[in-house]
């Protein structure tokens, strides 16, 4: 950053254009590289450690909404439209904001990148029973039954080599689980794909 910063602000004289190009050209090459690479350690980092961070009450529709609104300009260049069908006066439930928020989006995210040319993602919340649902339904290519059963597994992808580290449901799995709940997933070929969270609900609405 300090290269590029230089370089732009302070060209050395002796330098053609096209030799200023090539070289802040190197340095981006750089910069974007190494970013990646702490990308990849921190979800590695992320599958590993425990959660040391606090529960305190949560709200589940303002979670979904404020990771909406995270990844709206990342939407809308997808060209996927977001329907939403959240239930209103549902109680809270016992979580971590952080870890939440990571899991929906990477349910957001995955369901994007399987909208190629764009589509709809539709989340519907609701309680049953005791528990708090997330619904999230895409219209993407859907995902084949061999794939299906190991989307779980920490470090299956069938991204290309660059573009994922196969950590991001596996990760969502886990703090899931470790919020009392669990995410399951159904999907069928050339028609979408739903994944379902469900957390403990704390009590009724005060």
């Amino acid at each position: 950053d300090l290269a590029l910063e230089q370089y732009r602000d302070h060209p050395p004289e002796p330098l053609t254009p096209r030799d200023m190009g090539k070289i802040l050209g190197y340095f981006e090459n750089i910069s974007g590289l190494g970013l990646r690479c702490r990308n990849i350690i921190l979800d590695m980092l992320k599958f590993a450690r425990q959660p040391t961070e606090e529960s305190s009450p949560q709200d589940l529709n303002a979670l979904i909404g404020e990771t909406l609104a995270c990844l709206g300009q990342q939407m809308t260049k997808g060209n996927v439209d977001g329907v939403r069908e959240l239930a209103e006066g549902l109680p809270p439930f016992g979580g971590n904001a952080l870890q939440m928020h990571q899991v929906f989006t990477n349910i957001f995210v995955n369901a994007q990148q399987a909208m190629q040319g764009g589509g709809t993602l539709t989340v519907r919340t609701r309680r049953s029973g005791d528990d708090l649902v997330a619904v999230f339904s895409d219209t993407g290519c859907g995902i084949p039954p061999e794939i299906l059963r190991r989307i779980f597994e920490p470090f299956f992808t069938t991204k290309p080599v660059g573009k994922g580290t196969g950590l991001g449901l596996s990760v969502s799995y886990g703090i899931v689980k470790r919020h009392g709940g669990r995410i399951d997933v159904e999907s069928e070929v050339g028609k979408g794909t739903t994944f379902t969270v469900r957390v403990p609900a704390l009590g009724d609405v005060p």
